[in-house]
């Protein structure tokens, strides 16, 4: 027969065994939730801390903002990529019965969350074509952040002056970005001006206001620019990013994200002049939906997000991510085709509700 000490020296390992049981089970819940590492995103592409003495207010973008966390160690460092940072996602239905989602970085306030709750239950925003108002360009495609480069492989190899990041612009996303203006000119006849400046130039941290400059000097001199395209590259902290691509005419092809931003700032007040961030969210809502015609899993859902990114220098301007550091340079020119053509389609022929 036990005795009273052993009868409670069990009931205490009984309790514990119980305890570790569903801390266990608990953990791999969890796991099984969350896949085990940090959703897919854009560490490369975040303007939420002030950088170079910006306070999110001086009417000039955090250039990345990042403080001293540099970008060629985030992902090597596997910390959290912003896009995977539990962000809310809305999706609202359509008449048709299909659903458009888009996420919604969490500080981005209540209203606009409305605001944009409402714009997103429409499948198509309307928006009117562009016709050139003269001679010269009509599309600035340019590169904030110009060293952005994709997962080396095979006889893609680049000399690194960061992790998956390069000053050879024939392997970043500058390779990329002229493709894009390839197609818009010679396939579709729009006049597009393709300019290559490198906007980090060992200063990541002022990589925005320096294309702002860009695209100020580029507009002062060719008025007729009026869609502007700031191409980049996405982040992804796991090697599942090798198999996160499409089959576009029996090529692998990277996938596209659109960002739009509010001009809030992280701090809530906001910078001096903001975009016209419900324009530009149309605007890209219209390519979106152009995109889905062809490949539906080639588009991303609109990331929104309280950052200004240049895009108060006009209505039509689309910041886009192509692919991420683990596609290959190779997939990323392959989603081109397709995003030239539905961005054309919008330019030039517009879209209804």
């Amino acid at each position: 027969m036990l005795s009273t000490g052993n009868k409670i020296a069990r009931f205490l390992l009984g309790l514990l065994a119980i305890l570790i049981a569903s801390v266990l089970l608990a953990l791999g819940l969890f796991l099984l939730v969350s896949g085990g590492n940090c959703s897919p995103g854009s560490a490369f592409f975040n303007e939420s801390l002030p950088a170079s003495g910006e306070i999110n207010g001086s009417g000039n973008d955090a250039a990345g903002g990042r403080g001293l966390i540099q970008p060629e160690n985030i992902v090597s460092l596997a910390l959290p990529a912003i896009f995977g940072i539990a962000p809310d996602v809305n999706s609202s239905q359509a008449e048709d019965g299909t659903q458009q989602a888009v996420n919604v970085q969490e500080d981005v306030p209540v209203p606009i969350k409305i605001e944009i709750e409402k714009l997103s239950s429409e499948v198509a925003q309307a928006v009117a074509p562009i016709q050139p108002t003269g001679e010269g360009p009509l599309v600035l495609i340019y590169h904030s952040h110009t060293h952005e480069a994709y997962r080396q492989e095979g006889d893609y190899t680049y000399v690194e002056v960061g992790s998956w990041r390069t000053g050879e612009q024939d392997k970043s996303v500058v390779a990329v970005g002229e493709l894009l203006a390839q197609e818009l000119s010679q396939k579709y006849g729009i006049p597009v001006l393709h300019d290559t400046t490198d906007h980090e130039r060992n200063d990541y941290n002022n990589s925005y206001p320096q294309s702002l400059k860009t695209i100020q000097k580029d507009m002062m001199q060719y008025p007729g620019i009026k869609v502007l395209i700031d191409l980049h590259r996405d982040a992804y902290t796991g090697e599942s990013g090798k198999n996160d691509f499409v089959m576009v005419n029996g090529n692998k092809a990277a996938k596209v994200m659109f960002v739009v931003g509010t001009g809030e700032g992280k701090t809530g007040n906001g910078f001096d002049i903001k975009p016209d961030w419900k324009e530009n969210y149309k605007f890209a809502s219209a390519v979106t939906e152009e995109l889905k015609k062809s490949v539906p899993d080639l588009i991303k859902p609109i990331r929104v997000k309280t950052g200004r990114y240049n895009m108060h220098m006009s209505k039509r301007t689309l910041v886009v991510e192509v692919g991420h550091n683990m596609n290959t340079l190779e997939e990323a020119k392959n989603a081109i085709p397709c995003l030239a053509e539905a961005i054309a389609s919008v330019m030039l022929e517009g879209s209804i509700t």
